[in-house]
Order: C-alpha cells, then sequence, then structure tokens
C-alpha cells in the first residue's frame, strides 16, 4: 500500500493470482456462444475490488467451494509451463469450473492454446483490457469445449 518496491513482491503476486483466479470463476459467463466476465468493466483492479467485497460476505460453504476447486485446479496445473500463468491460468480455472470439465490440463494443451494467433495478439500489450481478456476466454473456451 503506497510503497514503491524495486522488486516486486513474490507473496502479493500469488495473492493477486489466486484473488483473479476466483473472480474469473464467479463471473465467468457465456452468452450467445459468447465466453465473457459479467461485470468487466475497464480494468481488472476494480473487478478483484469487487470480487473481493463479496469475499467478505461469503458463508463457510462458499469458500470451501473455492478452496476445493482451486486445489483441484492446482493439482491439474502442476506439471504444466508457468510462463502464461497471470492470462492462462484464471481462463482455464474459470472455463473449467463453469462447464465441470474433468480435463487434464497438459503442458501440450497450454501449448495449443498459447500458440493460437489470438491468444497471442491478446497478450501483445495491455492485457487487462475487456477486448483481450474476452479474446483469450473465447481460445481457452474453444480448446476445452473440443477436446471435452
Amino acid at each position: 500500500g503506497g510503497v514503491i518496491q524495486k522488486e516486486p513482491n513474490k507473496e502479493s503476486k500469488d495473492v493477486e493470482l489466486l484473488l483473479k483466479l476466483c473472480a474469473y470463476k464467479k463471473y465467468f459467463e457465456v452468452v450467445n456462444e459468447k465466453p465473457g466476465l459479467k461485470i468487466y468493466k475497464k480494468r481488472i483492479s476494480n473487478l478483484l475490488d469487487v470480487f473481493s467485497e463479496e469475499v467478505m460476505n461469503f458463508e463457510n460453504n462458499q469458500v470451501e467451494e473455492y478452496r476445493d476447486a482451486l486445489q483441484k485446479f492446482f493439482d491439474c496445473v502442476q506439471t504444466i509451463d508457468k510462463k502464461n500463468k497471470e492470462t492462462l491460468w484464471p481462463c482455464l480455472f474459470a472455463i473449467e469450473a463453469y462447464h465441470g470439465f474433468d480435463i487434464e490440463i497438459t503442458k501440450a494443451l497450454c501449448q495449443r492454446i498459447t500458440a493460437n494467433n489470438t491468444y497471442t495478439e491478446a497478450n501483445k500489450s495491455g492485457t487487462s483490457s475487456r477486448a483481450d481478456i474476452e479474446a483469450r476466454l473465447r481460445c481457452v473456451y474453444e480448446e476445452l469445449c473440443r477436446i471435452s
């Protein structure tokens, strides 16, 4: 809070990733075959803030649901490349939770997704724009639907 650090704080990045995974799960939707995030406006920080406020009112069973889903997801992703985890993992987590897929998330699967030209373009700059997030969600959604 308010302190500029020369080195990124690994723990803060880990917590932010967990928060992003859970927020994507909470707000993911498919409307007219188009995947997206229900309340996303202009900044990922706004989405995370709204989710953080909602979490404060979660019942124990909701907390358990997210914990169990995260554990299952992390059990699956232990062996994949962590290079794109900030952009790929939230999409994988949200879509897998949404559809209840029981898909083995492999390095090959992740490589197919991240090699997709649309996914690559959506990762080039400003990765938190609505259009970029929706493009990545669409790539992951289509790939998971194709193999399920």
